[in-house]
């Protein structure tokens, strides 16, 4: 699928999610608002109310809403991701080169996002994040950062 394989690796107060470079080239819409990544062939999927922080200022966006979402596509189809973290208490936090960010918080009743390596396929190291009602981080296929002890 993609060029390079997902990496998450543990960095203390969040979990970095290896998409740096790598821009969305597809997002599918239902009940959820999912974005395919080309290089790693990672999908992010957004189950609930997300924020797009940008120089105009916050959007707010929900999936479920799906008229109102053309302004989030404009914002990140084909955008180079600088940074994803996905922080210990729940967000997840992409931004990217252009000076946007996407903001997911938890939902204290659903699973709120997710990212799974290889677009639902396991790769071969399985990596897979997901954030789990009130905020707690499910993680498979996670290394340490350099420095820490296993």
């Amino acid at each position: 699928m993609g060029d390079r394989e997902l990496k998450l690796e543990d960095r203390g107060d969040y979990v970095a999610v290896g998409l740096e470079g790598d821009e969305i080239t597809r997002c599918y819409v239902d009940y959820q608002f999912s974005l395919l990544f080309g290089d790693t062939g990672a999908l992010v999927v957004i189950e609930t109310p997300f924020s797009i922080l940008g120089e105009d200022g916050e959007q707010r966006f929900d999936p479920e809403k799906w008229a109102d979402l053309g302004p989030a596509l404009e914002c990140l189809l084909f955008k180079k991701v600088t940074a994803a973290k996905a922080h210990k208490e729940g967000e997840l936090e992409i931004t990217f080169a252009h000076g946007v960010a996407l903001h997911v918080l938890p939902n204290a009743y659903y699973e709120s996002w997710h990212v799974v390596s290889e677009a639902g396929v396991a790769s071969k190291d399985g990596s897979m994040i997901v954030c789990m009602p009130s905020g707690k981080l499910a993680i498979w296929g996670v290394s340490q950062s350099e420095g820490d002890s296993a």
